[in-house]
């Protein structure tokens, strides 16, 4: 009579795959994670230059029709809070205005990007800074 053999892994060989897998896991989730991170900032980042952008075309479009350059007096008329559709940032400026993304509103001239990084609307300069 031939003897079969065991087609299953032994406690020990088991714990060893398992082991491996979670070192793997362990490799490979933080850099999922980084670049994640790494395209919130880059979103964020092109956000600032479309709005940036906007308020340039706002100055440039009222000193063309008025003779007089102007800046926005306000980015939007949302409420302090995160962007959503009921509450969409940079209205005053942005055909698509933002509605998500992690974008939130600090006070009349004050933002947070996804990232924490804050920035400020200043009427005086027309600029959206850090």
């Amino acid at each position: 009579m031939k003897k079969h053999s065991k087609t299953g892994l032994n406690p020990l060989e088991m714990s060893a795959v398992t082991i491996i897998i979670i070192l793997a896991a362990a490799i490979v989730i933080p850099k999922f994670c980084s670049l994640s991170e790494e395209a919130q900032r880059a979103a964020e980042k092109q956000d600032v230059s479309r709005i940036r952008i906007a308020i340039t075309d706002y100055y440039i479009d009222s000193m063309l029709k008025n003779h007089n350059p102007l800046c926005p007096e306000t980015l939007d008329s949302a409420s302090i809070g995160y962007a959503s559709s009921k509450n969409p940032l940079f209205t005053n400026v942005l055909a698509n205005r933002i509605t998500s993304g992690g974008w939130r509103k600090l006070s009349s001239m004050a933002y947070e990007g996804c990232s924490g990084t804050k920035y400020t609307y200043s009427l005086g300069t027309c600029s959206f800074n850090e």
